[in-house]
């Protein structure tokens, strides 16, 4: 999540219920896909929502998306995700070195404030 936190840096996290609803650009604590660690994310894409990546920025819904986190570009080809109406799309903040994807909602561990 450089450079919005550090790596080794304490991040605290409010536990989340069921009835978490996610917000654009809420950073969250998820499980990594291999289940190993947890880690922090920045929500982009929301339930119901189609999201491109072009040339390093991101659409949503055809719209070129606001994002204050992009500083360069991190991602040369087109991709296509529908997230689906249980998901989210997550990026951490370093574009470059980042793993990003979909994520269901279930999975979000907390969410850091």
């Amino acid at each position: 999540m450089e450079p919005t936190y550090l790596d080794k840096e304490i991040l605290i996290a409010k536990r989340i219920g069921e009835d978490y609803r996610p917000k654009r650009y809420d950073i969250v604590i998820i499980r990594d896909l291999f289940g190993e660690e947890n880690i922090s994310k920045r929500v982009l894409g929301l339930p119901n929502e189609k999201l491109e990546l072009i040339h390093g920025k991101i659409h949503i819904n055809g719209k070129l998306l606001s994002d204050p986190y992009y500083q360069s570009e991190w991602f040369h080809e087109k991709k296509t995700y529908l997230i689906p109406s249980d998901c989210i799309w997550v990026i951490g903040d370093n574009r470059a070195e980042s793993h990003y994807g979909i994520y269901l909602i279930k999975e979000v561990k907390g969410l850091v404030k």
